[in-house]
């Protein structure tokens, strides 16, 4: 199933299909997705900073 726009992650969420907005993954959060992350993916911290994935 496509999610169309960006998508809040708070708590435990699996997805599937694609997602075409930004994914934001928050403390506490846990994303499982089995698709695609079109609009890119950002984690943000406890402390509110930003996570890139590749660091």
């Amino acid at each position: 199933m496509q999610h169309k726009g960006d998508l809040i992650v708070n708590d435990q969420r699996e997805t599937t299909g694609q997602i075409t907005g930004t994914t934001y993954v928050k403390a506490g959060g846990l994303l499982i997705a089995h698709g695609q992350l079109a609009g890119g993916l950002i984690i943000v911290g406890a402390d509110g900073k930003l996570t890139h994935p590749a660091d």
